[in-house]
């Protein structure tokens, strides 16, 4: 069984998507054999970001627009200062939904009024 499992995620780590593994209820309520990793992997570390040229449009449609709302979701966690900051130079009021309330990410909605 601990094969299997080192088998689910180091695919999980390497593949994208996930990796499952099915347990009958009698196997996994089962007392473990032994309860040690024989494999440790290490962190990864992940940056996702938009292209180049999506930033530089994003970039142009806000320098375009006359008023500008951020509007900070769940999404912008561990982003405050650079929000508050780009908040400042765009003159932009932060709304937020209420899982936004504590993070720092961001939908900028744009109008041309």
């Amino acid at each position: 069984m601990p094969r299997v499992l080192e088998i689910a995620i180091q695919t999980a780590l390497v593949k994208p998507g996930v990796a499952v593994v099915v347990l009958p209820g009698d196997v996994a309520l089962r007392e473990p054999i032994n309860s040690k990793p024989r494999l440790h992997f290490p962190a990864i570390s992940t940056t996702i970001r938009p292209s180049d040229e999506e930033i530089a449009k994003a970039a142009g449609l806000l320098n375009e627009s006359r008023k500008v709302i951020i509007f900070g979701g769940a999404g912008c966690a561990g982003a405050h200062t650079e929000l508050i900051e780009l908040a400042g130079k765009l003159k932009a009021p932060i709304v937020h939904a209420l899982r936004g309330k504590d993070s720092s990410s961001m939908t900028i909605h744009l109008t041309s009024e």
